[in-house]
């Protein structure tokens, strides 16, 4: 009987003691699980205010955006950008003091009353730009309002930072906390059914709260990095992309380009058919981004705003490539006419990203000032203190020079931007060998209307789809003093003397005077590269277009006799380096 009691009292003991054991891992699980929980949502909470820091440092960058595009051109258009930027930063600063913590209230306090300052400083913006001052206009911007904006921007990375670590630190306890979980799980199954039950329930607990947590951390990423109608990235990743290329580029000595392309007639589109017409032009354009081809990188920036980033590329290369963008955009479009005009800048050594923008920049403004399909960066283009009637007469020049061009290119059908892309490169070719911004000015308009002329010649001679005779090749030499005789009816008789002699060779073998060697106006000898260049790098009605690195190869043989030979070696340190990474 004592046996029999003994072993009935094991047995409660050993109940109890399971039973205890059981009660003890419940409770431990229920308090992991709970843990867990509050993990998830710190992370959510933390995540939201990091959120909304980053938001606010991309609303202070598009005030220090459009207050610099104000300086550069004195539009009304940019103090509204200025003030939405402005409306998107109070919204997030009242996210920031609703969620955040003591410290994130007083820091989302200064940032507002330092963005009061930078507002009251670029209020008087536009009274400084009248006066045509540049000390007052520099030490208004660069001694007033970029020193707040980079003090703001320094202080939201700072609280961005924290948040992020912060919340990576919850996530690190959330893991831990389910590793528990799992191993409480363990261990119960092994002590009995009971367990099992609630091992199952934490599973399934936690197999929710992943979900949850990834579809949330999903759609963070998304929303924070892409553009919902256009699918291509947006501003803030465009930003944090280039910094991070350019810093590689950097490092790896590699080429990087960017192009910044802006759709035309957006409003227009939207006023006569309906913003669902505009946003299918859009579409359009993100269509034709996407399909660039490897080592790019598309993004859209602003509501007809657009950005590529190229990589292992020169200017000149990714000069080609959007113009063919321009081209796939046009022919994509079966409903309404899409095009985008474009600029393009080259990274360097001693460019920053905020640099580079605004070279891009600048090309896409005169771009669009001029009529011109896409232009690259150069020295030419940097604003000048010249009068508003001398600024409206450059734009009505550049604008009737590009007219001229795009009727020859018209005239022609197979020569489709031809000289758009001559002017391109003869101010490539020209900022190689050191010329002033001014002088590279006149050659590229000198460039985009050396074959003038050829409105003269019959298209039965323009357009004949194979070698021209002895009498159709005399009619053909004509158009160089046609060019002359109407460019130099427009007043333009520098440009006009370097297009007469565009066509004459270093041996003197040339037309239209059989000028030799020094005998020719350097830059005419320029627009000569230039546009052998781009013909053998375009298609033509009797051959295919060649490579760039085959026309380089041509033109070298044919240096010191047909070409000048500096001419040549300028061009090829332009194009050369790209050619090498890809063979």
């Amino acid at each position: 009987m004592q046996r029999v009691l003994h072993i009935l009292a094991t047995r409660r003991a050993a109940i109890a003691v399971t039973a205890a054991v059981i009660l003890t891992l419940a409770g431990f699980a229920v308090w992991a699980a709970r843990t867990t929980y509050q993990s998830v949502n710190n992370v959510q909470r933390l995540t939201a205010i990091n959120d909304a820091f980053q938001d606010a440092r991309h609303a202070i960058a598009q005030e220090n955006l459009a207050a610099r595009r104000y300086q550069l051109r004195n539009e009304p258009v940019h103090i509204r950008e200025y003030d939405q930027a402005r409306a998107e930063l109070n919204k997030s600063l009242t996210t920031v003091s609703a969620q955040g913590s003591p410290h994130d209230v007083h820091v989302a306090a200064t940032i507002a009353r330092q963005n009061q300052s930078a507002s009251a400083w670029f209020a008087k913006l536009p009274a400084t730009l009248q006066t045509n001052d540049i000390i007052k206009i520099d030490a208004l911007t660069d001694g007033r309002l970029q020193p707040l904006f980079d003090s703001m921007a320094a202080t939201l990375n700072s609280s961005g930072r924290e948040h992020s670590e912060a919340a990576f630190a919850s996530l690190a306890q959330s893991r831990r906390s389910e590793r528990v979980v799992m191993a409480i799980t363990v261990i119960t199954v092994a002590l009995g059914i009971l367990l099992l039950w609630a091992a199952s329930a934490a599973m399934r607990y936690r197999e929710r709260l992943e979900r949850v947590r990834q579809r949330e951390l999903e759609r963070l990423k998304r929303a924070a990095l892409t553009d919902s109608l256009s699918g291509l990235g947006n501003h803030r990743a465009f930003e944090e992309d280039l910094q991070r290329y350019l810093d590689r580029a950097a490092e790896s000595g590699a080429e990087l380009s960017l192009a910044l392309l802006d759709l035309d007639g957006l409003k227009q589109t939207n006023d006569a058919h309906g913003h669902q017409a505009g946003d299918e032009c859009i579409r359009s354009v993100a269509t034709a981004l996407h399909e660039a081809g490897p080592g790019t990188s598309a993004y859209r920036i602003g509501g007809d705003e657009f950005a590529l980033i190229v990589h292992d590329r020169r200017a000149v290369d990714t000069l080609y490539l959007v113009q063919h963008l321009q081209t796939h955009m046009t022919a994509s479009s079966e409903t309404w006419p899409v095009s985008a005009s474009g600029g393009v800048a080259e990274s360097c050594s001693t460019l920053g990203r905020d640099g580079l923008i605004r070279r891009a920049d600048l090309a896409l403004i005169q771009a669009k000032r001029s009529h011109r399909r896409c232009l690259l960066y150069n020295e030419a283009l940097e604003p000048t203190l010249s009068t508003p009637d001398q600024a409206a007469e450059q734009r009505h020049t550049d604008a009737l020079a590009t007219a001229l061009a795009r009727a020859v290119d018209a005239k022609d059908a197979y020569t489709h931007s031809h000289c758009e892309t001559v002017s391109e490169l003869c101010g490539l070719i020209a900022e190689e060998l050191g010329m002033g911004a001014l002088q590279i000015g006149r050659l590229r308009l000198a460039g985009l209307l050396h074959d003038v002329g050829k409105i003269g010649i019959t298209d039965t001679i323009l357009q004949k789809p194979g070698p021209l005779t002895d009498d159709e090749f005399a009619v053909m030499k004509t158009h160089t003093r046609l060019g002359h005789a109407i460019v130099s009816a427009a007043e333009r008789p520098i440009e006009a003397g370097w297009i007469l002699h565009h066509h004459e060779r270093i041996d003197g073998g040339g037309y239209p005077d059989s000028l030799a060697g020094d005998q020719i106006p350097l830059e005419s000898r320029i627009i000569l590269v230039a546009d052998a260049f781009e013909a053998i790098t375009a298609d033509r009605p009797y051959r295919m277009h060649r490579s760039a690195d085959a026309a380089m190869t041509e033109l070298e043989r044919n240096a010191g006799t047909q070409f000048d030979s500096e001419c040549v070696a300028a061009l090829g340190r332009v194009v050369r380096p790209h050619l090498r990474q890809a063979a």
